[in-house]
């Protein structure tokens, strides 16, 4: 794999971007909220984006973007990430870290007892190579006016994001920068797809299936859709990023962004900062729950019941 740090630090700066509008969005449909409630902070000149939000404990609104990439002294990033994660310690902070980083970063995790969450991302990036055509028996079009709400709600369900999360995606689809496409069976959303872009650059956005529709080439259709509206867009370099647990289930979406042009580029290890004091977890021991592979989707980046609210880990 050619490791083209260029291309994570690319991708983490627009999922930064979308992140900020996702909250912009969510406090706009909570009305006025405590600042911990949904809190974000910039670090090393906006490389690096921290967020929280009480109110969905869920690692899409509990992370660190941009650790590990970049130049600049590591020390001084720990310890904002420190000061951030202590404010806002009953939701847990996941963080990226690329494959390739400075030891300093593991002897870091290693001192904070952090738990490793089994779910990294794969970072690819298309530079305009042309589409094929995918025909799956769908009929892909662009989103209609009156079906953000719905659409909103399917992304946030494939994402395995509580219902507090389905209106603000709703608002978020109808947003500037945002091209939203569907597959439909029978005049009926099953599939959904977005599109971020920025200047010349573009990501690809939350995308989701509905269980029953899966494995007929519904997300094939629509990552090619998406390309040829990226390259309509003036778009010269258009990145996506696919979480997996370890156990291969984002393969079949690597394979179908392969498919359609896509080169792997970085590789990221997830983890995730335990709500407590380092010496208090590393004095505890930690078992990292199991479930079965069905269920890792939906609940690796989802925190326990209160009462016991250490992360989920490696179950994605």
């Amino acid at each position: 794999m050619e490791t083209d740090d260029r291309a994570l630090h690319g991708a983490n700066i627009l999922e930064g971007v979308v992140m900020d509008a996702w909250f912009d969005a969510a406090r706009r449909h909570h009305g006025e909220v405590d600042a911990p409630a949904l809190t974000r902070q910039a670090l090393g000149g906006g490389r690096v984006r921290l967020f929280a939000s009480d109110l969905i404990p869920h690692s899409l609104a509990n992370r660190a973007i941009g650790l590990g990439t970049g130049p600049g002294p590591v020390e001084a990033l720990i310890e904002e990430v420190e000061r951030f994660a202590a404010a806002h310690a009953r939701a847990g902070l996941w963080v990226d870290l690329p494959a390739l980083r400075s030891s300093r970063w593991d002897e870091w995790l290693a001192a904070r007892a952090a738990l490793p969450t089994g779910v990294g991302r794969y970072v690819l990036v298309h530079r305009g190579e042309l589409a094929p055509i995918a025909r799956s028996g769908h009929r892909v079009s662009r989103i209609a006016a009156h079906e953000s709400e719905r659409v909103g709600g399917l992304l946030a369900r494939g994402l395995g994001l509580p219902g507090e999360a389905a209106a603000p995606f709703g608002t978020l689809l109808a947003a500037p920068g945002w091209h939203v496409f569907v597959a439909r069976e029978d005049d009926r959303p099953v599939a959904a797809a977005t599109l971020f872009v920025a200047g010349d650059e573009g990501l690809l956005g939350p995308a989701a299936t509905e269980p029953a529709a899966r494995r007929r080439g519904a997300h094939l259709a629509l990552t090619a859709t998406l390309i040829r509206a990226a390259a309509d867009l003036g778009c010269r370099a258009l990145f996506a990023t696919v979480p997996d647990a370890g156990s291969g289930d984002g393969a079949p979406v690597v394979r179908n962004l392969a498919c359609c042009g896509f080169r792997l580029m970085a590789t990221t290890a997830g983890f995730v900062l335990p709500p407590v004091p380092a010496s208090a977890a590393a004095s505890a021991p930690v078992r990292s729950p199991r479930h079965p592979r069905e269920r890792r989707r939906e609940s690796a980046h989802v925190r326990r019941a209160q009462g016991d609210d250490r992360p989920l880990a490696g179950d994605r």
